[in-house]
């Protein structure tokens, strides 16, 4: 990958929805893939109910994620899940055939996948993300811990990590990290419309 595509990524990467870590790769392979039809509906924050994320099935074991933030903007997402260790992930690919993503998706930029771990389905869908911070400053120790690249960012420079691991990789150094106090930040949880109070575990 050439300066200018990195620089493309880097781009991308800092108009990301939340903070969330870039790879150049997905995280899944084709036969890591599995279909949840839990996941399909409407789901709610449950602090505000004014964010919401609505998971519709795609063709060859993927979703559609369509996130509709407080502010209204909207993003759409390519999503499959997958299960690295103990916990299910989402890996996220922005929909460069959406409309809705004009905005999102600056003309000439290069998308990257981005990672989502479920703690549970239900009674609501727990997920957290990688801390970012935590990531930059463990490569920083451990460089050859996971291929990555390291870009400056921001007004302030800041150091944004982008792993370039292939999706087996980066899965063992998922499950190598899964019970790291500090490696994953929680996001809100959801409550899915009409769902019962029952508890399905994730893990």
């Amino acid at each position: 990958m050439n300066k200018m595509q990195w620089l493309l990524v880097v781009l991308f990467a800092s108009v990301l929805v939340g903070c969330y870590v870039p790879s150049i790769h997905p995280l899944y392979t084709k036969p890591d893939l599995i279909f949840n039809s839990d996941l399909v509906g409407q789901w709610l924050e449950s602090e505000s109910g004014k964010s919401q994320w609505v998971f519709a099935k795609k063709e060859d074991k993927s979703y559609s994620l369509r996130i509709t933030q407080e502010d209204k903007k909207v993003f759409v997402f390519t999503a499959h899940l997958l299960k690295v260790g103990a916990y299910h992930y989402l890996d996220l690919f922005p929909d460069t055939e959406d409309n809705t993503n004009e905005d999102f998706l600056l003309k000439g930029l290069l998308p990257t996948h981005s990672f989502i771990r479920v703690k549970q389905f239900t009674p609501t869908l727990d997920l957290e993300v990688m801390n970012a911070e935590w990531l930059t400053d463990f490569v920083k120790k451990n460089p050859d811990a996971i291929k990555h690249e390291k870009m400056l960012v921001g007004e302030k420079d800041e150091t944004l990590t982008v792993l370039t691991a292939l999706p087996k990789e980066l899965q063992a150094f998922l499950a190598k990290h899964e019970k790291g106090e500090k490696v994953w930040n929680k996001l809100n949880s959801l409550k899915k419309k009409g769902a019962p109070e029952t508890e399905t575990p994730a893990r």
